[in-house]
């Protein structure tokens, strides 16, 4: 097991190191990765990294740091109109950096009526390529997949299900769409799981392939404090650290059917922008 998992480990740094060379149109009639099976090959791809696709793992590390969008994005706001106001826009990247996602809201002091808009800006060309007006005004989180094809908020409604507490509560939605389809789905988030407020956590985002969707919180099931971090007083929980969890909920009907989340290496070499003739022999050997 051992000497095969160097055997593939030898070969990705032979490809990785390929791409990198081969900018330029190479002369050759049978690269040695051709003679491998097909299901050799598949399995070489399944270890490289691609721009579109990423692991459990990956996903969860890739997300555990929240990138901050810059303020000119919020140009793409309209300034308030008299006898309104506005909330401070929220904004996020999608998982490859290439398009932003920015909701806000007015709420005019006239009749109290509030419109909310959502748009995404592509930022190669700094133009809006999407604009709608959710029926869900009080949003406090979004996410945007990779191909701005699904978008994911979070927004509170009143619970009703508690009819002996004096007070209103409150719970939070998690809502998917898919633009292309309208299709929406709503996975059920868990009474014992408390979403993550503002902090440099992202509370929720897509994965690279736009098949699962993460949301961080803190379980209460589970450990609420990291056990490294108690304070030297047990009975004082002020430096004591609160352990984030997270839970990530696959997309079932808003899954864009068009996407294409296969690894090979015809792809992998693709996307690296290689010698096109290899990416032929590829195609024809099989």
């Amino acid at each position: 097991m051992i000497k095969n998992t160097f055997i593939i480990l030898s070969l990705i740094v032979a490809i990785t190191t390929q791409t990198y060379t081969m900018e330029i149109e190479v002369e050759t009639d049978t690269f040695p990765l051709l003679i491998l099976p097909l299901d050799i090959q598949d399995l070489i791809a399944s270890f490289l990294p691609f721009h579109d696709t990423e692991s459990e793992q990956e996903f969860i590390e890739r997300t555990k740091t929240k990138k901050g969008v810059p303020k000119e994005y919020e140009m793409y706001c309209p300034l308030a109109k008299m006898m309104s106001i506005s909330t401070v826009p929220i904004s996020t990247f999608c998982p490859n950096n290439k398009t932003v996602a920015i909701f806000y809201l007015y709420q005019s002091h006239k009749n109290f009526k509030a419109s909310s808009t959502l748009i995404f800006v592509d930022r190669h060309t700094n133009k809006k390529i999407y604009k709608s007006h959710p029926d869900k005004n009080h949003i406090a989180y979004i996410a945007i997949s990779r191909n701005a094809t699904i978008f994911a908020t979070i927004h509170q409604e009143e619970d009703y299900s508690n009819y002996f507490t004096e007070t209103m509560d409150y719970k939070n939605i998690l809502s998917i769409k898919n633009i292309n389809s309208q299709k929406e789905e709503i996975p059920v988030i868990p009474e014992n799981f408390s979403i993550l407020g503002k902090t440099t956590y992202p509370t929720i985002a897509f994965n690279k392939q736009g098949t699962h969707i993460i949301l961080r919180g803190h379980d209460f099931d589970q450990s609420f404090y990291d056990d490294e971090h108690v304070s030297t007083n047990p009975s004082s929980t002020k430096d004591m650290k609160k352990t984030v969890h997270h839970i990530i909920f696959p997309l079932t009907t808003t899954l864009d059917q068009n996407s294409d989340n296969t690894k090979t290496l015809a792809k992998y070499f693709k996307q690296r922008a290689v010698c096109k003739d290899f990416i032929k022999q590829i195609a024809d050997n099989k």
